[in-house]
Order: C-alpha cells, then sequence, then structure tokens
C-alpha cells in the first residue's frame, strides 16, 4: 500500500513539475505583458512620397493560413511562403504602419521565424513596437494530440513603423473569469497596444487591439474599457486598429470619431464577418480605403486606409 502512495506522489510530483516548466517563460528577457520598441537598419522606399500616410490592420494568423489553431501542421517551406505571400500582398498599398496581430516572434510551429522582422525588412519599416501575449515553455494546445501542440512559443502583437515610435504602453484587458483556471495559464494574454509618433510635427496616437475572440460577454466589458481608456486620449490625431473580434459594422469606440473603417474580413477565403477595423478622430482627410483580398496567408483580410496629410 505504502509503495502505491509513493507511486502516486511521485506521479503527482512529476505532473506538477511538468506544468510548472511548460508555463514558466521561453524567454525570460521578454516577459509577458512586456513591449519593446526596435530600430532597425533595412533599406527602405527611397521613393515615397510624404503626402499620404498609408495604415493596415492584419491580424497574420501566425502565416498558418486556413489551417490556424489547427495545431503544427505547415513546414518550414510552406510558412516562409506564406509569409512572402504576406509582404508581396502588403508591398502593393506600400504602408506606412501596420497593426499587426497573432505574430510568431520564436515558436516551433512558425519554425522559429522572426515573423514581426521578416515582414519589416520586406515592407522597409525601420521601426517598430513589440509586445508579448505568449511565452511559454510549452503550449500543449489545440488538440490532446502531442503532435499537434504548438509547443515553445514567444508571440504577440507588433506596430512597424515608417516613423520613430515613441511612449509605449499596454492596456491589458485580462483573461475571462469564467475559463477554468488551468486554461488560462496556456491562455493568450489579451492586450491592446499604445504608442505615439510624430509626421510633420504633429503627434499621433496609435492603438493595436486584438480583444477576446470566445466569450463575448467577457469582449463586451473588455470594449468598455478601451473606451474609457480612448476617452482619456485627448490626442487630435488618435487611430484606433486592430482585430476586436466583434462583428459589429457600427462599432463605436471613439468619441467624436471621424471615420470608422470595416470590411468583411472573416474567414479569409469567404470573408462575412466585420472583425478588422481602423477608428480614428484626426484632422486629416481619408483619402481611400479597402481591403486586400490575399487569403492564403491568414484566415484574416488586411483592412486598410490612406489620409492626406
Amino acid at each position: 500500500m505504502k509503495v502505491i502512495l509513493i507511486l502516486i506522489i511521485l506521479i503527482l510530483a512529476l505532473i506538477a513539475l511538468a506544468i510548472l516548466w511548460a508555463k514558466s517563460p521561453l524567454n525570460p528577457k521578454r516577459p509577458i505583458l512586456s513591449q519593446q520598441i526596435k530600430e532597425f537598419s533595412f533599406p527602405t522606399q527611397t521613393n515615397k512620397k510624404n503626402s499620404s500616410l498609408t495604415l493596415v490592420t492584419y491580424n497574420l494568423g501566425y502565416a498558418s493560413g486556413t489551417k490556424n489553431n489547427q495545431g503544427s501542421l505547415l513546414s518550414q517551406t510552406e510558412v516562409n511562403k506564406k509569409l512572402q505571400k504576406a509582404a508581396q500582398a502588403l508591398i502593393t498599398i506600400r504602408p506606412d504602419i501596420v497593426f499587426l496581430q497573432e505574430v510568431d516572434f520564436n515558436a516551433s510551429r512558425s519554425h522559429y521565424q522572426d515573423q514581426a522582422k521578416f515582414l519589416a525588412k520586406a515592407l522597409g519599416l525601420n521601426y517598430s513596437a513589440e509586445a508579448i501575449t505568449w511565452n511559454l515553455n510549452y503550449l500543449p494546445w489545440p488538440s490532446w494530440k502531442p503532435s499537434l501542440h504548438f509547443g515553445p512559443i514567444l508571440s504577440g502583437q507588433v506596430i512597424l513603423s515608417r516613423f520613430p515610435l515613441k511612449n509605449p504602453k499596454l492596456i491589458n484587458m485580462q483573461k475571462p473569469p469564467n475559463n477554468p483556471f488551468w486554461y488560462n495559464w496556456f491562455y493568450l494574454e489579451r492586450v491592446v497596444q499604445k504608442v505615439n509618433l510624430e509626421i510633420k510635427g504633429e503627434d499621433f496616437s496609435l492603438y493595436n487591439a486584438h480583444l477576446e475572440a470566445f466569450d463575448s460577454q467577457h469582449r463586451q466589458q473588455q470594449i468598455e474599457h478601451l473606451k474609457k481608456e480612448l476617452q482619456k486620449d485627448q490626442s487630435k490625431n488618435l487611430i484606433i486598429a486592430g482585430d476586436f473580434n466583434q462583428n459589429d459594422r457600427h462599432l463605436s469606440l471613439i468619441e467624436n470619431k471621424d471615420f470608422a473603417i470595416s470590411f468583411p474580413s472573416f474567414p479569409s477565403w469567404e470573408p462575412k464577418e466585420f472583425l478588422d477595423q481602423i477608428h480614428g478622430r484626426s484632422s486629416k482627410k481619408l483619402l481611400n480605403q479597402g481591403t486586400i483580398k490575399q487569403i492564403e496567408t491568414s484566415d484574416h483580410l488586411a483592412v486598410w486606409i490612406k489620409l492626406k496629410l
């Protein structure tokens, strides 16, 4: 009887140690809910005119295409091709600022490719703000089958910019309290990034959002919290973009807004839901807007706007 009891205790101890190891950070130098501003020295578009400002929001879906959240199914060649296609599609609108969600910085499922750096180089955008929303030694999701586990993961959200970024801030949206506690151990953080930049002597406040996808009641609470945060910002030029996971083309976020842009963007192969949006209060005239109909990289479409400077 003592032997059985000892074995049970050992098994439980091993399980506890495995869980503690799995939920520990893959990269302790980049803690969860941290934001880092980076500067690169990639070649830029020297013929880019400064008469307009193009902004795009894109849920990259970790460059897993239509297989997003189905497990680690893509080869390194497939991931690289999807990233290249994303870059080629984004280049067509020559963006100045890119709001990205679901980006891997160092993850097994995307073969440890730094997707943010790849796109920054391809687009010639030398400034980035990177927020960490997943940092785990091992993510045992989205299936009980180990071969489909995401495994080691460092991922999050990114703002890429042609202009220097400053004053980084994170708005933490908290995890759904209705989730089991053990599920929230491994659940990604939902955050809104905030940075500032200056263009032609004018300050811009930029927000990059990725809200709750599965718990609609909790998502609505996040939206209300976000509205209160935005009310505090009295910037003349305020732009919030991202994946709000709210199928509402009349979503209202900003008081005295000048534009609220939404198109069917999800799923990318048959877009019906208005999840990806751009809202703004700005003295700059809205010149154009649209989506990039490129469906091989992500399960979302990119939404973009162009403002007159």
